[in-house]
C-alpha cells in the first residue's frame, strides 16, 4: 500500500497524522475537520502527493509543514494568495 484515503473523518486529528506509516507516498484528506495544519508537521519525507479536501481547520500555515518531496499538492478549501504561488 502506497497510497490512503481519508473521508469524513471528524475523529482523526493531528496525533493520528504521526501514526501513518513512512512508506506511504500519497495521502488524501476530505472533510477531516480535526486536522489542523499544524498536524502535517510530521509527515513522512516519502510523500510525494497530498490532497486536502474541504478539511476547514487547515489555513495557509500548512505550507511551513510540508515536506519538500511533494510533487503534487492539491488544497481546495481556500485560495493561495499570490505570496504563496
Amino acid at each position: 500500500v502506497k497510497h490512503l484515503e481519508f473521508y469524513d473523518l471528524n475523529n482523526f486529528g493531528d496525533e493520528d497524522l504521526e501514526m501513518i506509516p513512512s512508506f506511504i507516498e500519497s495521502l488524501k484528506f476530505y472533510k477531516c475537520e480535526s486536522i489542523t495544519s499544524e498536524g502535517f508537521k510530521n509527515l513522512s519525507s516519502s510523500l510525494k502527493v497530498l490532497k486536502i479536501d474541504y478539511c476547514s481547520n487547515v489555513t495557509r500555515e500548512v505550507i511551513q509543514y510540508l515536506p519538500h518531496t511533494l510533487t503534487e499538492l492539491n488544497i481546495s478549501n481556500w485560495i493561495f494568495d499570490k505570496q504563496y504561488i
